[in-house]
């Protein structure tokens, strides 16, 4: 699933190289909601993961996820499973 890594990749190269395999695999393994599990800072590839795959709900993206940001962009559609930053709730997304 790559979790970890697909921090290392840009959503050009996430796209190109990973994005077919994740089609496949979730295409002939997941029925219901479509979850993934990620590690470290991929909050790059979280609209591309939702539009293109249906991901609903991301589990495990660590405390520095935007959740401000999620919920602007994907509205209460999408669940995250992980550590906030406090703060970052209190102030707002700093993409504003």
């Amino acid at each position: 699933m790559a979790d970890d890594s697909l921090q290392l990749l840009s959503p050009k190269l996430y796209r190109e190289f990973v994005l077919p395999f994740h089609r496949k695999m979730y295409a002939e393994m997941t029925t219901g909601i479509m979850s993934i599990h990620l590690c470290g800072h991929s909050e790059q590839h979280f609209k591309t993961l939702h539009d293109e795959l249906g991901i609903r709900s991301f589990d495990g993206p660590g405390p520095w996820v935007d959740i401000g940001w999620m919920r602007d962009e994907f509205g209460t559609e999408v669940r995250v499973n992980a550590q906030v930053l406090h703060q970052k709730l209190k102030e707002g997304s700093p993409k504003k």
